[in-house]
């Protein structure tokens, strides 16, 4: 099992840029779903994340993304070495990804 590294691949300020993102929304969803997905209950954060990509519904909702919400939810499925994740990787990548995304799931943390 992929063990997380104790320093960031890149640092916070790094990725609210690259994400347009405000530094407290990623903090937030860094306690919200990290502790599920890096060492807490994994299945439990792979239902949390199919809800949240439920409710999307493939649109902008609630202030995530729903192509957020599908990243969120094959890492959680990765970690959790599920072949679902396989399969919405594969589709993932098919698509017109963002570079931060696409290095993403090209090298999870």
């Amino acid at each position: 099992m992929a063990t997380i590294p104790a320093e960031p691949k890149h640092p916070i300020q790094v990725v609210a840029h690259r994400t347009r993102l405000p530094v407290d929304v990623l903090r937030a969803w860094e306690r919200r779903f990290r502790p599920g997905i890096a060492g807490g209950d994994r299945a439990k954060a792979v239902e949390r994340l199919r809800a949240l990509t439920g409710r999307t519904d493939g649109r902008r909702s609630c202030g995530v993304d729903p192509l957020e919400a599908e990243v969120w939810l094959w890492y959680a499925l990765h970690k959790t070495e599920s072949p679902e994740a396989d399969t919405l990787r594969t589709r993932l990548l098919a698509g017109q990804l963002p570079a931060l995304y696409r290095e993403f799931l090209d090298d999870p943390p």
